[in-house]
């Protein structure tokens, strides 16, 4: 599925505080500080070190960047020890340009970060399970059914704490991280005259956010476009590999993420497009499952990666791609969240509301059905009495999905027949005021 990036969505524009990462290894050339993890090394001045350091920053900028996407800043983010650079860079490099490139990563050093952080984990930490979710988002595990669309407009998505795992940067030996295990094929990079090629080497040159969003928006391209040598375009020319896929998506997502670590970025970068290949790393392994493949680790990637690109990007995701993923994990209440979440921040006249409602009572949480209807109908009457109704297309689908919405969540015994009639009562509003012309 390729999802656009010309939604009029745009987050906030708050930052938290800045994290210590600097671009001055690009842009003011390599200046020796502080030392590595785990050897002592020679004073700044010493001409020794400062021609290691060049050549160290050579040879991985030619060896390294094929799969780390970047010059050597997420080693230092994450504060690699040498002795996990070298034996890594052993596998391409011989043992003294490995040295040279622990020399040149030196240089990078900044205040550590633990090398088992999540990226991006919302509050910091996993919760144990959907039920310890249920307790903390709402804290006596009920949903209210009296929640407005303001409130839940509050609840910050990169700030609820949920018992969704995202990606640590590095695993050796898993397909559950950041780095990809193989690079980027040299045929995506050459796509449309090298388009990728120069749009990378121009951000590298020059990393500035317009520079990143043209790089960004290359490399989605060349994966999913319909006449592309990418392995991501899956409706129409039939299933490619959605493994190199995921491998691709997950190199590109690289670029993204290494901006925003080195920036000290936390929240949404202002273009939807930044994010695609975020979501379609996610989309790759749905289609895998599709196509009766298991690779490890399938539901926790497709939810983690899906999950990643609803938190940062916009909000025309169509959450169906997600939420069996999530229901499949036995996450039933925070399907519930997605989808009431997403429901609430819909742009203006669009039929993806009604997705969302006719989602509710399908993935979510059967003790939370009467709420999330209740919520999810009087938001929706919010919107069609100020005239924001779906495409005069699709009006009669709209209508449709409110009566499977009703039918399906007034199924469950443990509604009682007042809340069955209040739910009738709004949802049979909400179709009297969508006209079919």
């Amino acid at each position: 599925m390729a999802v656009a990036g010309t939604a009029a969505y745009r987050p906030v524009s708050l930052r938290f505080p800045r994290l210590p990462i600097r671009a001055i290894a690009w842009l003011a050339g390599i200046i020796a500080v502080a030392g590595c993890s785990d050897r002592p090394t020679a004073p700044a001045d010493d001409p020794s070190r400062s021609d290691a350091v060049l050549r160290g920053r050579a040879a991985f900028l030619s060896k390294c960047t094929r799969c780390h996407n970047g010059d050597g800043q997420d080693l230092a983010f994450f504060d690699f020890p040498d002795s996990a650079i070298t034996r890594r860079a052993l596998a391409h490099v011989d043992l003294a340009t490995a040295e040279d490139i622990n020399a040149y990563i030196a240089t990078l050093r900044t205040t550590p970060r633990p090398r088992d952080e999540r990226l991006f984990q919302p509050g910091g930490a996993v919760l144990a399970n959907d039920a310890v979710f249920g307790l903390a988002l709402f804290g006596n595990g009920e949903l209210p059914a009296n929640l407005m669309t303001a409130q839940l407009r509050a609840l910050d998505r990169l700030s609820v704490r949920v018992a969704i795992a995202l990606p640590r940067w590095s695993v050796e030996g898993a397909n559950t991280d950041w780095l990809p295990d193989v690079p980027i094929s040299a045929a995506v990079l050459a796509d449309q005259n090298s388009r990728p090629a120069h749009a990378l080497d121009t951000y590298r040159a020059t990393p500035t956010e317009a520079n990143l969003l043209d790089a960004a928006v290359a490399l989605f391209s060349a994966l999913q476009r319909d006449d592309s040598p990418g392995p991501c375009h899956f409706e129409s020319r039939g299933l490619k590999d959605p493994m190199e896929c995921f491998h691709a998506a997950r190199w590109s997502a690289t670029l993204v993420a290494q901006h925003m670590m080195r920036f000290g970025i936390t929240r949404p970068l202002p273009d939807t497009s930044f994010y695609n290949v975020w979501w379609e790393a996610g989309e790759a392994m749905r289609r895998a499952q599709a196509a009766g493949e298991t690779p490890a680790n399938l539901l926790q990637n497709q939810v983690a990666w899906m999950y990643l690109g609803w938190m940062f990007g916009p909000d025309t995701r169509p959450t169906l791609y997600l939420l069996p993923a999530i229901e499949s994990l036995g996450l039933r209440r925070h399907a519930t969240w997605i989808t009431l979440s997403s429901l609430v921040r819909r742009p203006v006249n669009s039929s993806l509301p009604y997705d969302d409602v006719q989602n509710l009572p399908r993935f979510g949480y059967d003790l939370w059905s009467y709420g999330a209807l209740r919520i999810a109908y009087t938001h929706l009457l919010e919107r069609v009495q100020a005239g924001d109704l779906p495409p005069a297309s699709q009006r009669a689908a709209a209508r449709a999905k409110l009566s499977d919405s009703f039918n399906e969540g007034a199924a469950y015994a443990g509604m009682s027949a007042a809340q069955k009639d209040e739910l009738r009562a709004l949802s049979q509003s909400i179709v009297n005021a969508i006209p079919l012309n």
